[in-house]
């Protein structure tokens, strides 16, 4: 498995010339409307509100150690228990939507009552309250091996572009726009937090804004729920999560590890995989900017269009030229796992370090070509370490997740590193080949590579070849053996040769 240039030329230009810009409908989302028949060519404008909402403290648990296979398998049935009552939290008290859970992260937008901004902004702060308190009251009472868990939350509103990407069943809700990269971007990932933005600051209530922006108990938030008549109680709640809890025994929560390819459609609460993976990261960077700015509807959707080909050319480098696994799209980046073959980490690190200075040739070799001359590259993380697989949620509505410390590490490196940069972390850079290791330089705890792509590693194959092939003269009284470390001990031998002629 390789990346090569003609080969992802020839795809991506398929891809390119297959979506026409004038096949993308583009309007506003009505109230006839709705987002289950989205597609690449059928988008809507949608002015929203967007709620990211970690257990800023969940991935941590997962480098401990000493966990064995009961409490892998409690950690995942706590986790699909948040996960349903957090989705009808969302959907139905609120009337937003469910993007995806990123993990323990959740993904919402809410949109109703259309035009109406100040309601919007107040349903999607009052979501952010009322799971709060879900986690820190009925939820740590039901589960008492996580007491500690704290959520933080970063909400803004504005327009986005609401579409999905993906091949076949492999498509996924996504969003363009710069409200929901920043709700995203200004999570502090701190306990107990709710970060807004300007923009839905302006829009919230005093008495909201006032709770939100300072240290709130169980009354103060209560007696906010009852002055804005949320559907919504403590006893009712424990009660369901209790159910959903008992349903499920940690005998029948199967946690195992792997030999094979995860087939990832055969993942549930009852069939978990536990393996150890290198996390990848790619970010698309530039991308937001240049739609946050652009006013002209035709320039939009090819905009859209660019957007489509540039994620199916990062997908089909990381499944198909490396052999890694997409876990997920997220807004404008892709997650993907290397972990095969298990017994063999330096293979899939390799593949994964590899995969990433592939995906560096598609956008600065090939995109290029297809995207206007428009200031759009990559930026790509990677860390090794521990994960465990599921799928997770309301039955019809579940998400493929990834957990581990290495995911959120790889999330990180991913942040830290800019355009044409890839960052890897400590252990990945140990695990790689010096000729790799010599594309990276230290920098703080990690390792970057930048601006390097196929030609770097055609380099090195390139000098691979000549010390392969590079001859070596031993002497002996017979004469002289030119020998190639390629050769055997059938090499040939040239007698008498002389450095002079006679």
């Amino acid at each position: 498995m390789a990346w090569n240039y003609d080969k992802s030329y020839e795809r991506v230009k398929k891809s390119y010339d297959d979506l026409k810009v004038e096949d993308i409908a583009l309007e506003k989302l009505s109230k006839t409307m709705d987002l289950e028949n989205l597609s690449p060519v059928k988008c809507r404008l949608i002015y929203g509100a967007h709620l990211y909402t970690d257990i800023s403290n969940f991935d941590i648990l997962l480098s401990d150690t000493t966990l064995k296979k009961d409490d892998y398998a409690r950690l995942i049935r706590c986790l699909h228990v948040y996960q349903k009552e957090v989705t009808r939290i969302v959907e139905n008290v609120f009337e937003g939507i469910k993007i995806h859970f990123q993990g323990s992260k959740l993904h919402a937008i809410f949109y109703k009552p259309f035009d109406d901004t100040e309601k919007i902004a107040t349903k999607a702060a009052l979501c952010a309250l009322v799971i709060e308190y879900l986690v820190r009251y009925p939820f740590s009472s039901l589960f008492e091996n996580y007491k500690d868990f704290r959520t933080s939350s970063g909400i803004d509103i504005g327009e986005s572009i609401g579409t999905k990407n993906g091949t076949g069943g492999d498509r996924e809700l996504l969003f363009l726009g710069d409200c929901a990269n920043q709700a995203a971007k200004i999570d502090k990932g701190l306990a107990s937090t709710i970060t807004v933005t300007g923009n839905l600051k302006n829009l919230l209530p005093k008495d909201i804004l006032k709770l939100i922006n300072e240290s709130r108990d169980k009354n103060s938030m209560e007696e906010i729920f009852e002055i804005y008549a949320i559907d919504w109680n403590y006893d009712k709640t424990f009660e369901r999560m209790e159910k959903d809890r008992d349903a499920i025994t940690l005998d029948d929560n199967d946690v195992s590890g792997v030999s094979t390819k995860v087939d990832l459609d055969n993942l549930s609460i009852k069939n978990n995989k536990k393996l150890d993976a290198v996390t990848f990261y790619a970010d698309i960077s530039g991308f937001t900017r240049l739609i946050k700015k652009e006013q002209d509807e035709d320039t939009i959707k090819e905009l859209i269009k660019v957007f489509h080909v540039i994620r199916k050319e990062m997908r089909e480098v990381v499944v198909t030229d490396f052999g890694g696994t997409r876990i997920q799209y997220q807004g404008d980046r892709i997650q993907g796992i290397f972990y095969l073959p298990q017994d063999k980490h330096a293979k899939f690190f390799e593949d994964s370090v590899l995969a990433a200075f592939g995906l560096q040739s598609s956008f600065e070799s090939v995109l290029s070509d297809f995207i206007g001359g428009r200031d759009i590259h990559v930026a790509i993380g990677l860390d090794y370490g521990t994960v465990l697989l599921s799928k997770l949620g309301t039955k019809g509505n579940r998400d493929i997740i990834c957990i581990g410390k290495s995911v959120m590490g790889a999330a990180n490196l991913e942040h830290k590193a800019k355009a044409k940069e890839i960052a890897i972390s400590q252990e990945t850079y140990d695990s790689l080949a010096e000729d790799l290791q010599s594309l990276f330089s230290k920098e703080n705890s990690y390792y970057i590579a930048k601006n390097k792509t196929h030609e770097d590693i055609d380099a090195i194959n390139e000098s691979k070849e000549l010390k392969n092939e590079s001859l070596y003269i031993s002497s002996s009284l017979a004469g002289i053996t030119i020998k190639s470390s390629s050769y055997n001990e059938k090499d040939r031998q040239v007698k008498n040769l002389s450095p002079w002629s006679e």
